[in-house]
């Protein structure tokens, strides 16, 4: 949800600075903001999605890894225990 949040007020903040130096007095200007106050949300949130599933396949990608790092330091352990009580 704060990837949404952050990456609305991102594209509506560049749209203000771009609107605020071109001088914006136009009606295209108008329609451009009215454009951009329906799609900037849209775009807000494929934004934040692109990125939540970037980060949930890279963790995905390496939980397999250390997994079996896990594994065999257990194994190994476990193995060095029962030598030197047996």
């Amino acid at each position: 949800m704060f990837g949404v949040q952050l990456g609305y007020n991102i594209l509506v903040g560049l749209a203000a600075v771009v609107l605020v130096k071109s001088g914006a007095e136009l009606a295209s200007d108008v329609a451009f903001l009215c454009f951009l106050s329906i799609f900037a949300p849209v775009l807000a949130v494929l934004i934040a999605g692109g990125g939540g599933m970037a980060i949930y396949n890279g963790i995905s990608a390496n939980v397999k890894g250390l997994i079996d790092i896990f594994s065999s330091a257990i194994g190994t352990a476990t193995s060095i225990a029962l030598l030197r009580r047996g």
